[in-house]
């Protein structure tokens, strides 16, 4: 598979997650599952290009620009789309942390192996989080960088992201006590992140169409049209 393409289905992936957190109230269970499944192969495709392009980038300094122009950019898309409280940032935001570490390691390599462990055990311990897939995004992003063999490298991160996302789980079951917390829709998007596990395994190196500014402006425009869509919906009454 080309990059243009694991790129489409991370866009898909994510429009499919996104949809979830904006038309919760009304979609049946089976709908939902469907959608969280394909909402977890977003990230990990995402943080594997985001260390593609830090090494690859000929001006990392406009690579992060655009990122955080970006991020700012949709951060209002993303609290209106998704109806979160407007002290999360969304998942461009992320994406700057993470490509910021990316660097901060290339610099400094022996911070590699203790800002992989210092963002696992944040995200063990009960840290408030104000950023989209919070420090397990930072964790996945720095396991792209370990010295793995190449299939390794493109496996273990993703296989990461859904052991934290159905750890995230376990826990809500025993903090709470009741059986019934534990979320069938976290369950199938953590089986999303191991699919995205096997289609980068299918990513041969090639770039295809170049689609620079794809994400980003898609970023905050379906975030945008989803709002608009449940408004409209709740206006004319048919949710």
């Amino acid at each position: 598979m080309t990059a243009y393409q694991l790129k489409w289905i991370a866009i898909i992936g994510m429009t499919m997650n996104h949809t979830v957190y904006a038309f919760r109230d009304f979609l049946p269970l089976w709908a939902m599952l469907i959608l969280n499944a394909g909402g977890g192969l977003t990230f990990p495709i995402m943080a594997f290009f985001l260390n593609e392009g830090f090494y690859k980038t000929s001006n990392l300094g406009k690579y992060f620009l655009r990122l955080i122009v970006f991020a700012f950019v949709s951060q209002l898309p993303f609290v209106l789309g998704l109806r979160v409280t407007a002290g999360t940032l969304n998942i461009l935001f992320t994406l700057c942390i993470g490509l910021f570490m990316l660097w901060l390691c290339d610099r400094f390599p022996r911070l590699l192996h203790p800002l992989i462990l210092l963002n696992a055990i944040l995200f063990a311990l009960p840290v408030p989080v104000f950023f989209d897939w919070g420090f397990v995004g930072i964790l996945v992003v720095l396991m792209f960088k370990l010295p793995f063999k190449e299939s390794l490298r493109r496996v273990v991160p993703s296989l990461i992201a859904a052991g934290a996302i159905f750890y995230m789980n376990i826990t809500r079951v025993l903090n709470s006590n009741h059986p019934s917390d534990f979320s069938t829709g976290l369950l199938t998007f953590s089986l999303g992140s191991i699919g995205a596990a096997l289609l980068l395994l299918l990513y041969k190196g090639e770039r295809g169409p170049r689609a620079k500014y794809l994400f980003y402006t898609y970023y905050p425009a379906h975030l945008l049209i989803l709002f608009l869509i449940r408004e409209m919906l709740i206006r004319s009454q048919i949710i």
